[in-house]
C-alpha cells in the first residue's frame, strides 16, 4: 500500500485513527438560563492568568464566562463537600 514511497519522507498512509474533522458547535444559552443569572462576581487577574483562561475557554469552545462560572462552582462545591465530610468525622 505505501511500499512505493521514499523512505526519507514522513508520509501518512491509510485511514487516520483520529477524528480530525471534529467541529465545535456553540449554542446560545436559552432565555431560562440567562434569566437565572442576575448576580455578578468580579476578579482582577494578571495578563498571564487571563491568557491561560482565554486559551482554555477557546479549546473547549465555550465563553470565558462559562468556563469561569463552571470551574468556580465545581471548586466551591468540592470545598463544601470536603468540609461537610470533615465536620461529620
Amino acid at each position: 500500500m505505501c511500499d512505493d514511497l521514499p523512505d526519507k519522507d514522513i508520509v501518512m498512509c491509510g485511514k487516520s485513527p483520529y477524528n480530525i474533522n471534529l467541529r465545535v458547535v456553540r449554542t446560545m444559552p436559552t432565555e431560562a438560563e440567562t434569566a437565572k443569572r442576575t448576580e455578578r462576581l468580579d476578579a482582577r487577574v494578571t495578563k498571564e492568568e487571563k491568557r491561560v483562561v482565554e486559551t482554555a475557554a477557546s479549546l473547549r469552545g465555550i465563553s470565558v464566562t462559562d468556563l469561569m462560572r463552571t470551574a468556580i462552582t465545581d471548586a466551591a462545591n468540592k470545598i463544601i463537600r470536603e468540609s461537610e465530610i470533615l465536620a461529620s468525622s
